[in-house]
């Protein structure tokens, strides 16, 4: 059985996001080729959820950084609660909620290190530049 992940991807960010802000998908793009992405733009804050078979992220495109969640195998059940997740952790970026923290780079001529931390249902959830910690 083929999952089809548009159609998962696009039902998912409707259920998290409503009417909120428009959704822009992009099924097969050439620099992503099995991946689906989801464009949210609300507030000023930008926001993109993109899903594959294998994984699904969530980038905050204003201090880029991002959030991977590997879902190998043949569950939609298991990539559509992957997905969600990651869903409701930028949905609560792009409505004001967690906090952004700039540490100082380890390079003292590269800019400061973003990183936002948020917490949804009693976990904490880190999105990185180079790493994150997911609850799930």
């Amino acid at each position: 059985m083929s999952i089809d992940m548009n159609a998962l991807l696009l039902r998912v960010a409707g259920d998290v996001f409503g009417d909120r802000v428009s959704i822009e998908a992009e099924g097969n793009s050439p620099s992503m080729p099995h991946a689906y992405v989801v464009r949210r733009r609300e507030g000023g804050r930008n926001a993109v959820l993109v899903a594959s078979h294998e994984w699904s992220e969530a980038h905050i495109v204003d201090f880029r950084v991002t959030c991977t969640v590997f879902h190998y195998g043949d569950d939609e059940m298991e990539k559509e609660s992957a997905l969600r997740a990651l869903a409701v952790v930028l949905r609560a970026y792009m409505a004001g909620q967690g906090q952004v923290e700039h540490r100082p780079s380890l390079l003292w001529w590269r800019p400061d290190v973003p990183r936002y931390t948020v917490t949804i249902d009693g976990f904490e959830w880190r999105l990185g530049r180079h790493g994150w910690v997911t609850p799930i």
